[in-house]
């Protein structure tokens, strides 16, 4: 509660930018490491039944 009364109003603008636009550099970076993994693993396990 006392850190919201000692904010300035400008920093708490350029931090809400900044969190949205780190919040959407994750969900870039997400979305694209579970593709690589998903496919990585699809391949893995598909060659892994037809040896058998």
């Amino acid at each position: 509660m006392l850190i919201s009364i000692f904010v300035d109003e400008k920093k708490t603008s350029s931090f809400d930018k900044t969190s949205a636009l780190a919040k959407e550099l994750i969900i870039v970076i997400f979305t694209a490491q579970i593709g690589l993994v998903g496919t990585a693993l699809g391949f893995y396990f598909g060659s892994k039944s037809n040896t058998d």
